[in-house]
This record gives structure tokens, sequence and C-alpha cells, in this order.
């Protein structure tokens, strides 16, 4: 039989039966005794689900059409049942009628029509076999609709089956699978096709054929036709057919049989213990036993892990006696957990469990604190290799009740540290306990009556002047006298420089002073342990110079440039809490978000420019800068406003060449305007910067099968058998934020003293086009920084004032010829940038 592949499929539990008198246009066939066999001994209780197809979803009223409903009905095993009796409904006043030889057919049909009813509505068609219904809808329309049924833009059919053999016996199915495509070689996702079979075999098409590109249908043996034959399937799409043959073996499938063998299930594993890093992975292993006891190589086993773990079946399993798989913990799941392991063989089925270790927190801090003292403590999470663990959340408390300082928010940097402060409010003893990824670490503090603080009379410092610290230590309202006292400072230079002794008041002073602007954190330490900490901040008062920058420098009317403006002293300080004024000059009505900004730490005031819907003059607007307490210090800077669209294509191939000890990529630019014409004779400017670096090494990687000789019990691989690869320990960031060049506070996170990743690649820096729009550039690196860094090339073209600007991100790649030798190192075998898996650490 032929069944459309536009049918809407639907199978769903069905919740209710449904009478069929009083039905309008209701039609039935069959009966509980008409057509029955006691041999087949099929009853209502055997449906367990329906299958329901309409041909169609829409009818039309007007003309002599109709749409085809057709039925499967299937036991709980998923067989079809044909002997079983088959009802329809249609509400609405449609009609439906059932099709004569419904009684003994594995498919069963109706024909339906709208009735002497032309109106728009929609029909409601209830199927019911037993105690099971289900409905489908269709709707009616009263208009002619033209539907594509000639498939006249196709010119091809590809059809593939997943076998050639079908196995009467059980449930075994083959799908055909079909690709239309027009005369371009292009799929067809609206074609009409049909499928048919010989030999009362049955095809089924997938519900969501309609829209898919590749359309695909169930076939299988049909119920009672068991015998051995040959089928020949059909399929159809317009004028074109294309016919396959599909072999029945009578029998059940010899997987089924290999599965059916299987008594008895062994299971191991190499570890109860996985750690966290998954270096090494624990391997699962199984072997199937027939009722003697034999072993079955060709038994299929199958693996399952929960919890977020990965779990791979060795691909020589299929002839292997022992079956194994390995688990690792998953990709970004380094926490401590129990995974079940569950190995299936035929109906067998084994369980063990594997516990995921090594992820640890560790908690530093002080043993002893003082009450109304807010106290800082670090953790550090890491998993079975020391490896940092960031940006995972963590659980902080206090036994005592203390206050922890965020109260919320707690999560690991990007290095994997998180800091806090306790603040305890009565004295005695207090745990603090953190936890994470399944890790604990618990710090029991001493609380006492001391009041042990520091205290300054400025939160900011001016750099070049010592600022007087003091220092107060009492316990239970004593005055502790006499008493040493340990400093150390983040930043700036102590005096005293190591430690202080308390006078009889229990106070002492001391002062600190640096050169340099930026935050220091200055802590004070007992003998058993107390600490107290001071926040400062020293800074740059005396502005040298102004720089300001925008960004875009040239922008589309209604768009938005942001403007910086950055003040530093004689020594590159940067300058906090410098008044800068912004003043605009332009014939185009654009505005300031502000005339005035104070600098920050960094020494930036920002505000934003806004233009309006005027183009201006290239470089027409005209924006000055100055420091108000100075006004000697200033700078101006110039915007653009307007210009035509023009598009920027950036392109490449994989290939680069060596030259000397440097690589050379080649880059192609293609420049249109908005109608897509080339444009020529266009000035294109071109910069790279890098955005990213990495740490690593290159290893060699073996091929799966390599040349092996053994030579006085030394195994040997032949020069061919393998290639070198990058060993990616560290992805990290370019400590370069704002790409000005220079080294700003808070920018060197590996502590270094340099800014990283250097400047590896350099690219043309400008060019005209041709007369196709075309232009092509050349970007060059040493051999020994490829694979080891990512660059973004930016091309920019500035038309009218107007600037276009389009970017390319890729990694310094390396030629292949460069790592097909294993006796010869490849030119870049360690990161110029370290080999630890860790970005704070320059090593």
């Amino acid at each position: 039989m032929i069944i459309p592949t536009h049918f809407k499929k639907l199978t769903l539990p069905l919740l209710l039966s449904v009478a069929l008198a009083g039905c309008s246009g209701g039609s039935d066939f069959g009966s509980g005794t008409s057509g029955g066999s006691k041999q087949e001994e099929v009853t209502y209780a055997d449906v367990a689900s329906l299958e329901v197809f309409a041909s169609s979803g829409v009818l039309l009223s007007k003309g002599d059409n109709a749409v085809t409903i057709s039925v499967v009905a299937k036991d709980k095993n998923n067989n079809v049942i044909s002997k079983i009796p088959v009802t329809f409904a249609v509400d609405n006043s449609g009609t439906i009628i059932a099709a004569s030889g419904n009684d003994t057919a594995a498919t069963k049909t109706a024909i339906l029509s709208s009735g002497v009813n032309t109106h728009k509505r929609t029909l409601t068609v209830t199927v019911s076999a037993g105690k099971k219904t289900q409905i489908v809808t269709v709707q009616v329309d009263d208009t002619k609709i033209i539907d594509k049924e000639d498939n006249s833009d196709i010119k091809s059919l590809d059809v593939s089956v997943t076998a050639n053999k079908l196995y009467s016996l059980g449930s075994n199915e083959v799908t055909v699978s079909v690709i239309a495509k027009n005369e371009n070689n292009s799929v067809v996702p609206d074609a009409q096709i049909t499928f048919s079979v010989d030999n009362d075999a049955l095809i089924l098409p997938d519900a969501g054929n309609a829209t898919a590109a590749i359309k695909t249908a169930k076939l299988s043996s049909g119920l009672g036709h068991p015998e051995a034959r040959t089928l020949t399937v059909t399929v159809k799409s317009g004028a074109f057919v294309k016919i396959l043959k599909v072999d029945i073996i009578n029998g059940k499938d010899p997987v089924v049989e290999k599965e059916s063998k299987v008594v008895a299930l062994e299971i191991s594993a190499s570890s109860r213990q996985l750690f966290s890093a998954g270096i090494k992975p624990v391997i699962i292993s199984a072997i199937a036993k027939d009722q003697n006891n034999n072993t079955l190589s060709d038994a299929i086993i199958t693996f399952k892990v929960n919890n977020n773990a990965t779990i791979t079946p060795d691909a020589g399993n299929a002839s292997a006696v022992v079956k194994t798989a390995s688990i690792t913990p998953g990709l970004n799941h380094p926490e401590n957990r129990k995974l079940d392991i569950e190995v299936t063989a035929g109906s067998l089925v084994k369980n063990l469990q594997v516990d995921i270790v090594g992820t640890t927190v560790v908690l530093e801090g002080a043993d002893s604190i003082a009450i109304n003292n807010p106290t800082e403590y670090t953790i550090k999470l890491q998993d079975s290799e020391k490896k940092s663990l960031a940006f995972h959340s963590v659980e902080v408390t206090s036994s005592a009740g203390s206050e922890i300082i965020p109260v919320n928010s707690y999560t690991t940097n990007a290095v994997g540290e998180m800091s806090f402060m306790v603040n305890a409010a009565a004295d005695g003893e207090d745990t603090i306990t953190v936890i994470s990824l399944g890790a604990a670490a618990q710090k029991k503090v001493s609380v006492s009556g001391n009041d042990f603080s520091l205290n300054s009379a400025s939160k900011e410092v001016k750099i070049g002047t010592p600022e007087t610290i003091s220092m107060k230590w009492t316990k239970d309202g004593v005055s502790q006298a006499n008493k040493i006292i340990q400093l150390s400072a983040t930043r700036g230079v102590l005096n005293p420089l190591i430690n202080i002794e308390t006078n009889t008041d229990g106070e002492a002073t001391f002062t600190i002073e640096s050169q340099t602007a930026g935050g220091t954190v200055i802590t004070a330490t007992t003998e058993n342990g107390l600490t107290a900490t001071l926040e400062r901040e020293f800074i740059a008062t005396t502005p040298h110079y102004i720089n300001t920058q925008a960004s875009p420098s040239v922008i589309a009317p209604h768009g938005v440039s942001n403007l910086i403006a950055k003040v530093r002293d004689i020594n590159d300080n940067p300058v906090k809490n410098m008044h800068i004024v912004f003043n605009l000059e332009d014939r185009v009505n654009g505005t300031l978000s502000n005339s005035l900004a104070v600098t920050d730490s960094l020494g930036r005031a920002n505000i934003t420019y806004t233009a309006s819907d005027v183009s201006s003059a290239k470089n027409g607007v005209n924006i000055k800068t100055y420091v108000q307490e100075d006004t000697t210090i200033n700078d101006q800077i110039n915007l653009t406003v307007g210009g035509d669209a023009l598009r920027i294509v950036l392109g490449h191939n994989e290939k680069i060449a060596a030259d000397d000890i440097f690589y050379k990529k080649t880059y192609g630019v293609i420049v249109t305007d908005s109608a897509g014409n080339p444009v020529k004779d266009q000035e294109i400017a071109f910069t790279i910067t890098p955005t990213d670096y990495y740490k690593g090494f290159m290893v060699p990687l073996l091929d799966k099968n390599p040349n092996v000789t053994v030579v006085d019990g030394v195994i040997i691989t032949d020069n061919n058998s393998g290639h070198w690869v990058r060993k990616l320990e560290a992805a990290c960031k370019s400590e370069d934020l704002d790409n000005d060049g220079n080294l700003d506070e808070g920018e060197d996170d590996n502590n270094n003293g340099k800014l990283e990743p250097s400047h590896d690649a350099t690219v043309t820096t400008s060019g005209k086009t041709d007369e196709e729009g075309k232009l092509t550039i050349q970007i060059i690196y040493p051999q020994s920084s490829a694979l080891w860094s990512r660059q973004l090339l930016t091309s920019t073209v500035v038309v009218e004032g107007t600037e276009f600007v389009e970017h390319a991100e890729f990694d310094l790649s390396i030629l292949a010829s460069a790592v097909k030798d294993l006796d010869v190192a490849p030119p870049n075998q360690f990161s110029p940038y370290g080999i630890t898996a860790d970005c704070s650490n320059p090593e």
C-alpha cells in the first residue's frame, strides 16, 4: 500500500474510548466476532497504542477531493495488530467512510470529505480500537489551494537504506531515506514523496516528512508473513521513480539471538576512585558468558553512567571477549561525587559505584581574631592535579554566627580564589566552614576580647608623602604593653620596616610611603596570630599631561562615541580626582552627555558624544578637554559624522608559507558599495592585535596504526607513525585590556613586569583596492610563536568621514610539514608564555 510522506502522525497515551452513537458521518468496520480467529487471540486489551496519519492537514471544500486517514494499531511490544476492529468518527458535518478491506489489513484506512457544508471549519477525526482512542484534526478551506503535486522542480532522487536485509521475526526494521534535489543539486524540502512496497510488507513514512530535507520511512516484513522473500520498495516523486530491493530472512536478528545466549555478566573497575582532573580514566571491564560459562565475544554490552560523567566504550569492543569503557569526570565537572555505572548485556544488568575524588578547597587566614574587627580569609579551589578551578560557587558559614562579608555572591575568580571577611561580635570559639564542588574545609578561630586595630587620617594618601598609621591593642579593656607586632604591606615602604613594639598604653605608630599610585593593604600581626588590616590608596595629585581618545572616531548619524580622557603625572602615574572639562564645537547639533567628569583611580574620565541626524564634514566635530585645576594641561580630538555605506569582506585560505624563521599568511579583502559593486582605489588600513595567549608545549601523537618493529626487546616506530600536536595547559586573555601598549595598574596578571602576549604578528599597514575591489595583504610572525596566541585582524575604510570596520579572529597557525616528523622538534616546541596551567604564574 502507498502512504504519502506528508501524513500528520500522532501517537499519544490514550485517555478515553469514544462511542460512535450520534457522531455525524460515523462509520465502522469489523466487529468483535467477524473476521476473528482463535489462532491470533487478539483482544481489545492487546492494543497499547494507535498511530494515526492524515494524508493532508487541509481539505478543500470545493471540488472532488478527500483526505485519507490511516491507522496502525500496536501491542505493548510495538508489534502491528491487524485483526482488531477499528472505528472512525468525525464532527462538524464531515463525512468519513472506512475502506472495505480493513478487517485484516495492517493499516486501516478511511476517506474523509467535507460533506455538504462548504464553510471553513476544523474537523476532528476520532479513531478508536478497544479502550484506545486517538484524534487528528483537518482544516476545511473553501478557497482553491494550489499544491506542488507535480513536483516539477525535482530533477533527482537520492535513495538509501540502513540495511539490505530484514529479519521477519522480532521488531527488526529498515529505514528508507530519500533526498529530493532540483537542477542546481539543492535539496527540495517540500517535495511530495510516496513510498510503496510489495509482497505483504509494511512501510510507514515518518510523521515529520512534510518539511524535512531527508524523508524517511520504516520498512518491516508485515504481520503474519515470516517467509523469506525479496521486497521491491518503490520511491516516487512526480515523474521520478527509484526502486530498491530488500531481502526478508526468515528468523530473528542474530544480534538478538546473541543477546539471548547471555546468562551471566561479570564486571569490574580498574579503580573505585576517579581523580577529578580526569587525566587518568577509570576502566570498566565486562565479560558476557553463556549457560556453559563460555565467554561470548560477539555479545553486545552497553555501558551507562550518571552525574554528568562521560563513559566511552573502547573502539575494539565488537570482537573482544573483555569489553571495556573509559570513565572521565565530564567536561567542566570536577566536583567530588559518586557515580553509578550500569552495564547491560541482553536482559542482564550489573551495577557498581566509582567515587570522583581529589578536588580540594583550602581555607587560609588568621587563627585568632578580635571582636568587631573584620578579618580577611581566602579560599583556593583546586582539582586533583592542583589546577585552579575558576568561577565555581562557594558556600561559607560560621558556627558562631559571625558576620560574613559580603553576605552573598561567593564565587571563585579566574585563578580559583575567593576572599571574604569575618566580623565576630562575641568572644569565644568559632568554626568557619567553606564548601564547594563536594569538597569542604574548616578553620577553628579563636575570637578574643581583643580590640586590635589600625587607623590613619587619610584613606587617600599622596604619593611621595609619608602617612602615619596608628595601632592600638587592648584585651578585655586592658592595654597590651611591650608587645612585638609584625608589619607588612602590599604596596609602599614601611618605617619601621619589619616590626614595632607597643607602649604602656598598648599603642604604636609607624609610617608608609609610596612613589607609585595604587591600592595597598597594610597588615599587623601579633605573636599569637591575631591580625588587623587597613586598606589605603596612594594617589598622584600633580597632573602633567592629558590624553583624550574617542571610540569610534567616525560614527553614523544618531551614533554614539565614547570619550575617554586620561590624566597622568610626570612619572606616568594615573592622577585621581582631577576635574576634566569637555567642550564641544560642531555644526551638526551633536550633544555631550556631560561637560565635566572626575578621574578615577586609573586617571580616567569618561563621557559620551551623541550625533544628530545630520552628517558632518570630515573631522567636523571638535572636542576640547582640559584639567580644571590646571587649564594649561589640555588636549583635543576630532570626530566625523556621516558617509555612504560600504561593505568589507575579509577572507583567507588554509595555506601559509615559510620564510627563513618566519611564517607568512595571506588575507584577502573585498570592498563593495551598498549595491554590491566593487569599489576600486579604496584606501584600507589594517591593524593586528593579540586577544589571547596560550601556555603549553608540543607533544608527539602516535597514529592509530603506526609501523612498529621490535629490536632486542625495544619497540621502535617509523618516522611517519605520528605527528606533533599542541598540549594546551592554559588559555589566557591578553593583559593589555585597553590595547594602548602601556602597562597600566591591574593589567600585569602574572606579575612578571610586562604585558603578555607580545605583539607576535605584523600586517601590511594599508593598501588600495584594484578594479575588482580586491586587495591582498600579508601577516608575518615568527615560527616559534605558531599556535601560542590568538590575533584580531582589523580592516578600516573611511569614506567622507564615515568609518567602516571589519574584523577577523584567528590563531597563528603552523605549517603541516613542521609537525609531521617526530624525530625533528617543531619550531614552536614550548610556548613563549610558559607551560604551567595557571595564567597568574609566568612560568
